[in-house]
């Protein structure tokens, strides 16, 4: 259990520490899912070693990373005047970083060779969410 206390702790952290690295590094879309990896690998660790199904965690873990990032987005969100897009934001990021982290927790119940595949669809995700967001200037 201790694991999953670490993961979570990451998940709320991770965008704090990602930010200066997705500065120097233009791949958020990367470098966030390989970060997402860890924290999921870590709690699966965890459902191994206590032989329990750990998914509301991964679920939390999701949630906190949502969240998390989203904070950082206040600023650019206030000086537009429209609170309703943190709202906005926090529904579109979320689906999108739910749903990578199942996709990667599912990959490694799976096993090592799906993981693979996981975790480049879940790569492939989040470049094209990028990507249609920043088009659509939401």
């Amino acid at each position: 259990m201790e694991l999953t206390i670490i993961a979570l702790l990451i998940s709320l952290a991770a965008p704090l520490f990602l930010l200066p690295v997705e500065k120097l590094l233009p791949y958020p879309h990367v470098i966030e899912e390989l970060l997402k990896l860890v924290i999921v690998f870590l709690i699966y660790k965890s459902a191994k070693e206590t032989k329990t199904d750990l998914l509301k965690w991964v679920v939390i873990a999701a949630v906190l990373f949502t969240i998390s990032e989203s904070v950082f987005y206040l600023a650019n969100i206030f000086a537009l005047g429209n609170i309703s897009l943190f709202t906005q934001r926090l529904l579109l990021t979320g689906t999108l970083h739910l749903g990578t982290f199942l996709l990667l927790y599912f990959s490694i119940k799976k096993n090592y060779f799906w993981l693979a595949g996981g975790v480049t669809a879940s790569i492939l995700i989040h470049y094209f969410y990028n990507s249609i967001i920043s088009s659509n200037s939401f």
